[in-house]
């Protein structure tokens, strides 16, 4: 990154500490295969397997990443899992797909980079989010001076630069839209449940991105995800 945006930053996290603290958070998730379970009880979730199970996107973080949300049922997930398992077109259950339960508290202090959901990049290329300055400085809550200046610096950014550029919002897209990025193994004792998949609560999930876009996902998961399973 230039001087001049770092300089930026470092403006903003003085003005605005709170959007560079990790939120309080006890549980995260993340989706994945059953048939991968004995090797995620053995070895834990490791970013090597980035891209088998998701899919990738054109932009994403430097290294390989975990990703892991708020919600269980998050509707942004990538549809590859689900078309290979049926789930989208409605012809077979979800049995295929488990729900992974993360003890959160592996996020905070980690020495491991954390980054947005890669879903940032591509909403900001795509002019879905941060399209204006005054888009910015409402969402960030920054001066429209600094929110204008960000905005110039990121048209101006290579897409492999934009990882980077971004990472000091990962708190904010976390708590907004509920996805992040841990390029880091996450250990077996972090792992700390297991549950089949709510098809019934993924297709609601998805109804709500319908009707209301980002902000329509579910406020919070549900305190209970159904039978546990082996892990």
């Amino acid at each position: 990154m230039n001087k001049e945006y770092c300089s930026l930053i470092e403006v903003i996290k003085a003005e605005k500490p709170d959007l560079f603290e990790f939120p309080e958070l006890d549980i995260l998730y993340h989706v994945t295969e059953r048939k991968r379970l004995s090797s995620i009880a053995k070895w834990g979730l490791s970013p090597n397997f980035y891209g088998q199970i998701h899919g990738t996107m054109e932009v994403s973080t430097p290294g390989k990443a975990v990703y892991l949300t708020t919600d269980p049922y998050q509707a942004n997930l990538n549809t590859g899992l689900f078309e290979r398992n049926g789930l989208s077109f409605g012809e077979n259950d979800t049995g295929d797909i488990v729900v992974l339960k993360i003890d959160a508290s592996i996020l905070r202090g980690s020495q491991v980079a954390l980054y947005p959901d890669d879903g940032l990049y591509c909403g900001f290329a795509q002019e879905d989010i941060f399209e204006t300055p005054e888009d910015i400085s409402e969402a960030l809550g920054v001066p429209l001076g600094h929110a204008e200046s960000l905005l110039e610096h990121w048209d101006a950014f290579l897409d492999t630069e934009m990882a980077e550029a971004f990472q000091w919002l990962t708190k904010w897209y976390l708590e907004e839209h509920g996805d992040i990025a841990f390029e880091g193994l996450i250990p077996p004792e972090s792992i700390i449940g297991v549950t089949p998949y709510d098809r019934e609560a993924y297709l609601n999930a998805n109804l709500m991105m319908e009707q209301c876009g980002f902000d329509g996902l579910p406020d919070a998961p549900p305190e209970e995800l159904g039978d546990n399973l082996s892990l």
